[in-house]
């Protein structure tokens, strides 16, 4: 049986995420010691290499227009029977096959320069014409990658972030669009309605924005002039400003009346959000704010932090990703540190939750510096060491949907070897049950659950 506390985590989960790896008490918190546990085989596809590569320009794309992009969004907060994610699918999903334990190729999608892996849906930039392209579960279920229409002809996608069920797009014009479920206002539109098409953010219209984040139930963006603006629920001091709710972008004010200890960055270049907090990269220093479950704001307490304060003890930070309730980042010197919760193994370490930032270390290879890392939307964290060409992608977390390389019901405590090394990968995604990986020349390969197509790998290869 689960103990009290993974008993809440997935009340909390089924009410705040999606129904997920906790239901049914698996993924128990005991170290995997690699025998048994569940260890299976690729049960996607089963192809690999070159035999379904992706990254072919001339791979035709599905286009969907503004009319036929369905507005009506499915599965935001509790799962019920209402809801459009089916939950006996999810739940049954190691009996449905319906996952990888390597990563697969995505098929039919051109070149990529950026993805983003959402909670049951996927996203990408496109190479050529700077397109937005979506798959996976979102405004309804898109079984192949579809390239998503904007209002303006001609719009170039310079950077995408997604949500639990919502997507926040930057053009090269410093413009911020968004669309997906807009409950809480995390859209930005003033409202709570759902948006099936992007729509431009009107309060941020007169600002060029060059960072945008996306968690469960806010959002945020920073601009050229480095002013940080967020909007959506607040009851756990996300938006950096208290606990009022916003339903459009409203300023983090450097002048604001703040606890001792507490200051607004000014010089803030890139903001990321996690499920109820919110982290910013200035000056190479962390700042947060939000919920302070299992740590994640990393203050050494697991109390709220309702106002932008700085994450002490790290070394000069470069760059840094936020996952459910932790966050990872890496330093000046290749470094990695991480903090928050641990219940699945997702710090790489057999420790409980870390409160603080703490280095993370890799035995077998001490030396090598880290250059991308990823946190999921859940409970896994991904590493990318890189030296002398060679590169080695560690995974650790909660392994029951074959996200961190194999399936089991232990935490995955212990940094697990990903098969993709032959590959040039520059940016990692994690989302809720499934991992992207992006290469150098465009390439996008998925890994882990596949039930709603967010992989891109046909169940049918």
């Amino acid at each position: 049986m689960m103990g009290s506390a993974t008993a809440k985590r997935s009340v909390v989960l089924l009410v705040l995420l999606f129904v997920g790896c906790c239901i049914g008490g698996s993924c128990s918190a005991q170290q995997q010691d690699g025998s048994g546990g569940g260890y299976g085989m690729v049960a996607v596809g089963g192809a690999s290499g070159d035999a379904l590569a992706s990254g072919d320009p001339s791979a035709e794309v599905v286009t969907m227009t503004a009319a036929e992009q369905n507005p009506i969004m499915g599965g935001a907060g509790q799962v019920d029977q209402d809801d459009d994610i089916d939950i006996t699918k999810s739940r049954n999903l190691l009996e449905r096959d319906q996952f990888s334990l390597e990563p697969l190729p995505v098929v039919g999608i051109p070149r990529l320069t950026q993805i983003c892996a959402g909670g049951y849906f996927s996203a990408g930039i496109t190479e050529k014409d700077s397109e937005l392209v979506v798959w996976g579960f979102f405004n309804g279920e898109i079984k192949s990658p579809t390239v998503i229409q904007f209002p303006e002809v001609n719009t170039k996608v310079a950077r995408i972030t997604c949500g639990s069920y919502h997507i926040l797009v930057l053009d090269d014009k410093g413009r911020v669009y968004s669309f997906g479920r807009g409950l809480n206002g995390v859209l930005g539109h003033g409202g709570e309605n759902d948006e099936g098409t992007p729509r431009v953010i009107k309060s941020l219209s007169r600002e060029t924005v060059v960072s945008i984040g996306a968690g469960f139930s806010h959002s945020a963006a920073i601009t050229s002039t480095h002013k940080i603006y967020t909007w959506g629920l607040a009851e756990h001091g996300q938006l950096g400003r208290g606990t009022k709710p916003e339903l459009i972008p409203k300023l983090v004010r450097p002048e604001m009346t703040v606890p001792a200890g507490h200051s607004v960055p000014l010089e803030g270049t890139e903001i990321c959000c996690g499920g109820h907090y919110t982290a910013i990269l200035s000056g190479k220093e962390v700042f947060t704010f939000g919920s302070g479950d299992f740590g994640a704001v990393g203050h050494g307490t697991a109390e709220n932090t309702l106002y932008p304060r700085v994450v002490e003890g790290l070394p000069p930070i470069t760059n840094m990703s936020c996952g459910g309730d932790h966050i990872v980042v890496i330093t000046e010197n290749g470094e990695a540190f991480s903090w928050g919760w641990n219940y699945y193994g997702q710090m790489c370490r057999q420790i409980g939750d870390v409160l603080a930032p703490e280095k993370v270390s890799f035995p077998n290879h001490k030396d090598l510096p880290i250059h991308t890392v990823s946190a999921s939307s859940y409970a896994n964290s991904y590493f990318v060491l890189e030296s002398a060409g060679k590169q080695h992608i560690y995974a650790c977390g909660c392994a029951e949907y074959g996200g961190v390389g194999i399936v089991s019901e232990e935490p995955q405590f212990q940094p697990f070897l990903v098969e993709l090394s032959h590959r040039d990968v520059v940016q990692v995604s994690a989302g809720y049950r499934h991992s992207l990986f992006l290469t150098a020349t465009g390439e996008v390969y998925g890994m882990g659950d596949n039930t709603y197509n967010q992989m891109g790998v046909s169940s049918s290869q």
